[in-house]
């Protein structure tokens, strides 16, 4: 990690936890180890939880702490104009810092999280702040006393879940009053709020009410689904205080194309007409969501489309009729070029029109189309990946 390079040597030292004692001038108890209780989002992809808890037992991830004397000291510096965070971009001295951190279980129960091959100890007075990220091999470093990621790269798959958990701040254990005791029987370590970093996408359809025309029936089998020339490269940085000021630094001239997993060929979605039950209701087309950069519409670019290739088949005047390998696409982000300033620009929300959406942080974008014969109709939804609070959809040609 490019922090250590950093750090003074005692700090390193305290690292392993057989020498930790002998680096911090008596601050240290060896009655109480540190370890961490972790919680996510309720709509993660792929890490299993239940009611908020991670459940995981393959869940690892790293942890970095700081030791300082005065309570609310990153609180104290956040708060001010222009934080003085130092060359190393943090308050105190580092207290532990673990990539290897991992369920303990008794039976199939995890009891909490601690680190496979290091110990650390709380100190008898002062505080812990702690910084934690998801997976531990990310490459992560203090920058403005939060975490920064650099260079981050949306792998080829798009399903690696990036998480950053909120800062615990200011944990304390002190002889004369313990927030945290041995002794504790619901003490399963420090609370570790994970929060997902990127925007989850997912895809819907339905086909278009065909009562007006000679289409007898209308089946769409859905085979692939795609988003191409998405940005996909960016340094991510978090704030010491506010995860929802978080924010990407997007690199737009690195782009790249990514495809949803689909069910097997046996299995393939179809979207039909006549409707279910005289019904039209939108499906999920793809097997799974992706995880992409977030991103505004402009940094998407005018050439990011979402592209669906169908087999199609149907009834014309009493005639069979299939089209293989048919190509549904769309713009995704609806911009236009400004001759004047020679810039791209967003085009103005139509009250009545299509909805376009930039890809927010911890946002759960869904894309809910309306295929017909020779058209795509759509509008996204937009939640919350914790709370969701859906926008309701606009279909439109």
């Amino acid at each position: 990690m490019k922090k250590l390079n950093l750090f003074a040597t005692a700090a390193i030292v305290a690292m392993t936890g057989c020498t930790q004692s002998e680096s911090f001038d008596g601050l240290l108890t060896q009655d109480l180890e540190i370890s961490f209780e972790a919680f996510a989002g309720q709509n993660n992809t792929k890490v299993g939880f239940e009611k908020g808890k991670i459940t995981d037992p393959d869940f690892e991830f790293a942890s970095v702490a700081y030791y300082t004397t005065e309570k609310d000291a990153w609180e104290t510096e956040a708060s001010k104009v222009a934080p003085d965070w130092g060359d190393n971009g943090y308050l105190g001295t580092l207290w532990l810092d673990f990539d290897d951190i991992k369920a303990v279980k008794s039976g199939d129960k995890i009891i909490s999280f601690k680190s496979d091959s290091k110990k650390a100890y709380w100190p008898k007075k002062g505080y812990l702040t702690f910084f934690s990220w998801y997976p531990s091999t990310v490459p992560a470093e203090m920058s403005k006393g939060a975490l920064k990621i650099e260079d981050y790269k949306i792998v080829s798959s798009a399903d690696e879940d990036l998480m950053v958990a909120d800062p615990a701040l200011d944990v304390f254990r002190t002889d004369a009053d313990a927030k945290y005791k041995p002794s504790d029987a619901d003490y399963s370590g420090v609370k570790t709020i994970f929060r997902h970093k990127l925007t989850k996408i997912g895809v819907e359809a339905k086909v278009k009410d065909l009562g007006e025309s000679n289409i007898d029936s209308f089946v769409v089998k859905i085979k692939k689904v795609e988003i191409d020339a998405v940005a996909n490269e960016g340094d991510f940085q978090g704030d010491p205080m506010v995860y929802s000021h978080d924010a990407w630094t997007v690199d737009t001239t690195k782009r790249a194309n990514y495809n949803f997993p689909m069910p097997a060929n046996d299995s393939l979605v179809e979207v039909s007409y006549p409707y279910d039950n005289d019904k039209p209701y939108y499906k999920s087309v793809v097997k799974d969501q992706i995880m992409l950069l977030p991103q505004t519409r402009l940094e998407m670019s005018h050439r990011a489309i979402l592209k669906l290739t169908c087999d199609l088949s149907y009834y014309l005047n009493g005639k069979p009729i299939v089209e293989e390998d048919y190509v549904y696409q769309t713009t995704i982000s609806d911009l236009s070029w400004d001759k004047t300033n020679d810039e791209w620009v967003e085009n103005p929300q139509k009250k009545d029109g299509p909805k376009y959406v930039g890809w927010g942080i911890n946002k759960y974008v869904i894309y809910r189309l309306v295929l017909g014969l020779d058209e795509i109709e759509w509008a996204p939804e937009v939640a919350d990946w914790d709370k969701p609070e859906y926008v309701e959809p606009i279909d439109v040609q």
